[in-house]
């Protein structure tokens, strides 16, 4: 498994090294309107690949903010019992995941205390 997900981790690299690439490219052009459907271009195939790395990140069973278009993916920064806690690398919203087996007042309790967010499980 984990030579899969470095195997996917490369290929989301070297999709974001051709996107770099293509960048600079454009940068060579003169400015025209070939330039900015390029810009454009680009922008787009890079919004594409965040939201399909998010995609594969949540498959996988990562957690993703929820307030960020495209999506970034959370990073966890603490476990307490079956609670997880997540903070977002690029706004900073912290976030709580709970597993089936919790109790939803205790944990929402413990969410309230801490001031984060609740993720409601996935049935």
């Amino acid at each position: 498994m984990e030579d899969m997900l470095s195997d996917i981790k490369t290929s989301f690299d070297l999709f974001k090294a051709a996107i770099d690439l293509f960048r600079s490219s454009k940068d060579l052009l003169p400015n025209s309107a070939e330039k900015l459907t390029a810009e454009k271009s680009i922008d787009e195939a890079e919004k594409i690949a965040k939201i399909a790395e998010a995609k594969l990140a949540q498959a996988f069973g990562f957690q993703v903010c929820p307030k960020e278009w495209p999506p970034v993916i959370m990073l966890a920064t603490e476990v307490h019992g079956n609670v997880d806690l997540y903070q977002c690398p690029s706004c900073g919203t912290r976030y709580a995941n709970h597993g089936k087996r919790n109790n939803r007042v205790n944990l929402r309790e413990y969410v309230l205390e801490k001031d984060i967010l609740l993720q409601e499980p996935h049935e």
